[in-house]
Order: C-alpha cells, then structure tokens, then sequence
C-alpha cells in the first residue's frame, strides 16, 4: 500500500527523489541522526578525556550541554532556512522552491530528532564520578537510599513505555496526515492544500512534535538526572518558541481568526486527560484520527 501523501511530495521533489531514488531519503535521515548522537555523545566524553588538562572543572562539566546545544542549534537554523528563506526561494526558483530547500529543513528536523534519545546513552567515566559533577549524572532517586531500587526500576520501565509511545506517535502522524502535510509541501504551495479534519486535532495540535517531545520525556524519566532534566526542560522550550513565534504566526495568516480561537482551546503537545480516548484511538487507529 503506498503512502498517503507520497505522490504529491515526489511530484513537488521531481527528478530529484524520483523513482528509486526515493530510497535516498531514509538513508540520508539517518545519517544525520547518527552524526547528530555521534557529537553529543563524543560531547559527553570530553569531560573524561580533558580531565588531566588543567581545564577547569566546572568548564568541562559544561561540555556535554555544549554538544547538545550546538546539534539542536544546527537542527533548528537548518529548519529555519525551510521557513524564513520561503519567499526568497520562490522568486529565485519558482515551482521548484521546496525542491531546493527540503533536505536542508527536514535534515534539521532529524538532528534536533536526535536529541530526543540523547537521555539513554549514560553520562559515565572518571570525571563524572568525582563531587560535585557526579552529582548532575546522577539519578535523583539514587539518593533514597534502600527504596532507591523498588523506585528505579519501575521508573526506567515507565520511561521506556512514555518513549514507545513518541515513536508511535511520528508514524502515525504520517499515515494519518500524509507525507506531503507532515514535510510541509504546502507551506510552498498553500494553494494547493485541503482542509485538514481529524479528530486528533481536538486533543492536540502538533501531534508529530507530541510524538518527538513524548520521546525526549521517556528518557528524561529513564535517566531522571538533573541533566536530563535540563535537557528537556531547554528542548521543551526549543520546540514552544518554534510553534508560538515560527509556525503558528504562518498557521494563523492562512486560517485567521478561527485558528487563534482553535489555539486557545486545545493544547499543543500535551494532551488534556478529558481528551485521551481520543488520543490512544489516534494511537493505535482503532478510531477515526
């Protein structure tokens, strides 16, 4: 079965993606999504590497959110381009515009994807394990004492459930959505778009960045250091100023006033209790999405 969506984007991304090609672009995600794991994890280790230097220690504790920082900073400028270059690239290259653009936009959306699974990998080594920086790897819980294992463990297993249920999250948006609405070709070629009347919409209304937050807050609770935790914290606040200050000012110049009275009543990425029948039937897609 092919996917929803998937003729319009090749059409807007013809011959570039054409044919067989079309393969090239899950290759090319995941690379970056590796580099991206790659350099915050190489980040995560300087600390232990310099720790003879002479560096300073508390300049080196803040290497790991320096290497966080600069991924989510690449990711969010590189989806920046797809947004704020718009009218440039139209009158530079016309109907071929989003062609030019789109692997620089969503390579972006997959660096700062990357960080989302960044809370699993462990801070750990000789630098870590010395006060006070230990204390910032590691988990709050460790800190109870003989109740700190019957709180761990039910901890990192309810994390692993909360990050299951992001992943979900982004491919059913897609299916549900379509892949020409979830790669934004109609931020090109608004003309060309319909109406979008899903009942997901009445419980959240970014249901693909609820999924890539959902999956960052997994793995703040696995790890629940203080780290991790100001790791989500920043990513949380990345992806609000994105939505208030990018998106939803372009959301609102094409839907008016209905879109801002839309806004205050349904959350953007957590989904009101009232709502989540509606929610896990999108989920799992046993209701209509």
């Amino acid at each position: 079965m092919k996917l929803k969506g998937i003729d319009k984007f090749m059409e807007k991304t013809d011959p570039v993606f054409a044919g067989k090609r079309i393969a090239l672009i899950p290759v090319y995600f995941l690379s970056l999504f590796i580099t991206g794991l790659l350099v915050m994890t190489s980040f995560n280790n300087l600390p232990n590497v310099l720790s003879t230097s002479g560096i300073d220690g508390m300049v080196l504790a803040f290497l790991p959110l320096i290497g966080e920082g600069i991924v989510g900073a690449i990711g969010f400028v590189m989806v920046y381009q797809i947004w704020f270059l718009r009218e440039k690239m139209k009158a530079k290259y016309g109907k071929w515009a989003y062609r030019r653009i789109f692997l620089v936009g969503f390579g972006g959306i997959i660096l700062v994807l990357s960080m989302t699974v960044i809370s699993f990998f462990p801070i750990s080594g000789t630098f870590w394990s010395i006060p006070p920086f230990n204390v910032l790897v590691t988990s709050i819980d460790s800190y109870l004492g003989i109740a700190a294992p019957f709180i761990a463990w039910p901890r990192a297993v309810l994390g692993i459930v909360v990050s299951i249920i992001g992943l979900i999250m982004i491919p059913r948006s897609i299916i549900t959505f379509g892949f020409d609405y979830t790669t934004v070709v109609y931020l090109y070629f608004p003309e060309e778009s319909t109406f979008q009347d899903h009942a997901i919409y009445s419980a959240l209304r970014h249901p693909m960045y609820s999924g890539g937050l959902t999956i960052a807050l997994g793995g703040m609770i696995f790890s629940f250091t203080p780290y991790a935790i100001l790791l989500y914290v920043t990513f949380l606040i990345g992806f609000s100023m994105h939505v208030r200050f990018v998106e939803e000012p372009e959301l609102m110049s094409r839907f008016g006033d209905s879109y801002k009275e839309y806004r205050k009543k349904v959350p953007a990425f957590f989904v009101n209790p009232a709502r989540l029948k509606t929610f896990f039937g999108f989920l799992f897609g046993i209701r209509r999405a």
